[in-house]
């Protein structure tokens, strides 16, 4: 049976990487690229969308857990299922709002299973943002969020308007976010994009942004998001 999705492999092992190709066009899908690092893949990503990304997590240079975190800067974000041959990701793959997660070598049922929820229909995303918060959840316009910061198991939510103090984590709240404008720059901070004025560098690696919130608040950005916003920001 034809599966219509397309599909992009991310593995930096060629036998890896070729093995699942195969495994795919066997199910019924025939258009499925691969790349073998994911800043490759990232730069596929910028020339057009695809359903969903088939993503390893240990790969040189930008791991598979960092490109996740950071895709929500594209114009439109990928559905993303995480291949790893160790268990010990598979929770952290979910806090990172990971499709599925799939353990090497990979199983051909377990994989069609994967590609049928795929084929599902997405829901449209809402035009506002329900942030749940102690006793009730409080409608919000994305373009007004100026970031994000996690507390643990629940985060601070900064608007133009004020301060939201949310009952969810960041990674849950980050799933409700349009992905046109808001990127994990930080394990603490998710910052939306519009709401950058400028960009710093920072130590060892890292960035610093400034945004334009009348208050000039400074988000640090870790080593391996400032490589996906430079590549993002084309800086």
């Amino acid at each position: 049976m034809s599966r219509r999705l397309r599909l992009l492999v991310a593995d930096d092992d060629p036998e890896a990487r070729g093995y699942l190709q195969a495994l795919l066009r066997e199910a019924g899908c025939e258009d499925v690229e691969a790349v073998d690092s994911a800043e490759a893949a990232l730069d596929r990503l910028r020339q057009g969308p695809v359903d969903a990304l088939f993503l390893d997590i240990r790969m040189p240079g930008l791991s598979g857990l960092d490109l996740l975190r950071s895709l929500s800067g594209l114009p439109r974000r990928p559905r993303v299922v995480l291949v790893s041959g160790f268990e010990d990701y598979a929770l952290e793959a979910f806090e990172a709002a990971a499709f599925d997660y799939l353990l090497k070598p990979v199983d051909p049922e377990r994989l069609r299973r994967t590609l049928d929820r795929l084929l599902e229909e997405e829901p449209e995303a809402p035009s506002r943002v329900a942030v749940p918060t102690a006793d009730h959840a409080v409608l919000v316009d994305p373009q007004d969020i100026l970031y994000v910061q996690a507390q643990g198991e629940t985060c601070k939510v900064v608007t133009r308007q004020g301060t939201l103090e949310a009952r969810c984590n960041v990674a849950q709240l980050l799933r409700r976010l349009p992905s046109t404008q808001f990127l994990r720059v930080h394990r603490s901070y998710v910052v939306n994009l519009d709401a950058v004025r400028e960009v710093h560098p920072y130590f060892s690696g890292t960035l610093l942004l400034r945004l334009d919130d009348g208050r000039g608040t400074e988000i640090p950005v870790s080593r391996s998001a400032a490589r996906m916003l430079k590549l993002l920001l084309h800086l």
